[in-house]
């Protein structure tokens, strides 16, 4: 006989089933519980909650607690993602403080940290990911061989693991040493990434050398391929050795409507963020930043964005990346595009279109700061500082770099073999034909090794109303890495090569921008240099000036 359950056995049925906050009901939606969740360990407990929010209808939030989330990976050789989400919408991860922390993860040869694919109107917030034990082993150089490519450290206590880190055949252990003022800023003359040696096994080789010091093979680069390469290493000398692996932190695919704020990552093993193939994005206030007491972020690129439309990135601080802080890559980038087409099928965009860059923080990037392949874009408002080689490089039509400061770029010994490290500039085109630039208003300040401005295969450009600060005039004189340059000017218009074509600029107009040296320009006119010929090009209104104690420069803000 069927019996009705009492209103009391009801109620107890409806509380023990709905894992909902029933104090946070607001007008996003109602609130579910990560810990709620059933499951072995952290791993599982969040998996099962972002494939429960699939079921659900309406807006949702998915919150964790102000705690530490231990997360082990379930396999170490596959794309699988560790954490994974996929066919949500109107779902807000709100990270409430939390800490997801990767264990063991060093090993992981390929895949995804955290993934959430086919999404609409996702926002995930407030949490941060960090990795333990970090991919890096750091200290200071004690005494240096480098004849015999031997250089002892005195470990740092924090990251002194040196069995941790082992070269797998998608992975790969580089090295850089930073500044004595600055440990997170490249030290200069180096190339932007140094082999480290390896046993047989991947190991790292690190021979005791005393209490807490151990001699490593590492900083090797070939002289033959570098342009003003120096082994200019000293004692005392920050240090860091880590791995470049193929695990992504954060990755977002195929989705639209995507809000990332306030979201931290630290020692990823490839990029921290990646978005591929999203239309309408927003990165706010997030952090690639070290562990505390580290001299590195993240193993590759901090922001990486892929085929994706109308994202905006701003208020960001992106520190001592291991390659681009932020970069936007297509198609035509290796083997970007065809990676993604074999998995995914169409739509989503050519290129990355109508993106904006703006109001962030980039300092001491292991390569460059933004890498640009993208049309309808507005860089704006940036502070760049001491990252190895450009601040934006640009691939596309129509691009705004407008009002940005750039200071102290180009620490850097380029590689012969790697054109767009021979060609390039702290601000410059790429050998692609591009329509439409302007470039106004930016203070570029003491640059090394390449023109301010490069300008190739552009048509209907216009440098204007920019400052030029050059106080060593001895980096004037200094050759740089461009083939057909002498001396480094501030703006220099070439010509690309596109296809081994050598391409023509033309419409470009150099007007209002003003030069401040020591007396290495004698004039406006020296500060520029027009190679090759090209179709009406204009300079006109730039003055030059001497630097003075009283100087002041205009806020690029």
């Amino acid at each position: 006989m069927l019996r009705l359950a009492t209103p009391f056995l009801l109620a107890a049925v409806f509380v023990s089933c709905d894992r909902r906050d029933p104090s946070a009901a607001t007008g996003a939606g109602h609130v579910y519980l990560v810990d709620d969740y059933p499951g072995k360990d952290d791993r599982e407990k969040i998996n099962n909650a972002l494939a429960a929010m699939e079921d659900i209808e309406g807006g949702k939030i998915l919150r964790f607690a102000k705690r530490e989330y231990l997360v082990r990976p379930a396999s170490k050789d596959s794309f699988e993602p560790v954490l994974a989400g996929a066919n949500v919408s109107n779902l807000t991860i709100d990270g409430g403080g939390a800490t997801w922390v990767a264990l063991d993860g060093l090993d992981c040869r390929k895949g995804y940290f955290f993934r959430i694919r086919n999404f609409k109107d996702l926002s995930v917030k407030n949490l941060t990911l960090t990795y333990r034990p970090a991919p890096i082993v750091q200290g200071r150089i004690v005494s240096v061989n480098q004849a015999e490519n031997r250089t002892t450290i005195s470990l740092d206590p924090s990251f002194d693991d040196v069995t941790s880190l082992a070269q797998t055949p998608m992975s790969k252990l580089w090295c850089r040493v930073g500044q004595n003022g600055n440990a997170h800023w490249p030290k200069q003359g180096n190339p932007s990434w140094m082999d480290v040696g390896v046993d047989d096994s991947g190991r790292m080789i690190a021979e005791p050398a005393g209490p807490g010091r151990v001699t490593v093979r590492a900083g090797f680069f070939d002289r033959s391929l570098t342009l003003g390469g120096e082994f200019n290493w000293q004692p005392g000398d920050p240090m860091v050795i880590w791995k470049r692996g193929a695990q992504d932190g954060l990755c977002f695919e195929q989705g639209s409507g995507l809000s990332i704020a306030n979201v931290r990552v630290e020692a990823a093993l490839h990029y921290a963020i990646k978005l591929r193939g999203v239309i309408g994005a927003a990165v706010t206030e997030c952090h690639v930043a070290p562990p505390a007491g580290a001299m590195i972020s993240s193993s590759a690129d901090g922001i990486d964005v892929q085929q994706s439309k109308d994202v905006v990135i701003e208020r960001c601080f992106l520190v001592a990346t291991g390659d681009d802080a932020i970069s936007f890559l297509n198609h035509g980038h290796g083997d970007n595009g065809q990676l993604f087409e074999t998995r995914f099928g169409p739509p989503y965009p050519d290129t990355n279109e109508n993106v904006v860059v703006r109001d962030n923080l980039i300092e001491g990037g292991n390569r460059n700061a933004i890498l640009l392949l993208a049309s309808k874009a507005e860089i704006s408002g940036n502070i760049i500082r001491h990252t190895r080689q450009y601040g934006v490089k640009f691939t596309g039509d129509d691009t705004r770099i407008v009002n940005n400061r750039l200071t102290e770029l180009g620490s850097f010994t380029a590689y012969r073999h790697i054109t767009d490290e021979l060609d390039t500039g702290v601000i410059c085109s790429d050998e692609w034909t591009q329509h439409g630039a302007s470039i106004r208003g930016n203070v570029i300040e003491d640059w090394h090794h390449m023109p301010a401005v490069l300008l190739k295969s552009v048509t209907n450009a216009r440098v204007s109303d920019n400052t030029f600060v050059m106080s060593d005039p001895q980096r004037v004189s200094e050759t740089p890495f461009n083939p057909y340059l002498k001396t480094t000017p501030a703006i220099c218009v070439t010509r690309g090569h596109l296809k081994n074509e050598a391409v023509q600029s033309s419409n470009i107009a150099i007007d209002g921008n003003v030069f401040r040296s020591g007396g290495a320009w004698r004039d406006a006119a020296e500060a520029l240099v027009i190679h090759g010929s090209h179709h009406r090009i204009e300079a006109k209104n730039n003055s030059n000036h001497t630097i003075s104690s009283d100087d002041s420069l205009p806020d690029s803000n």
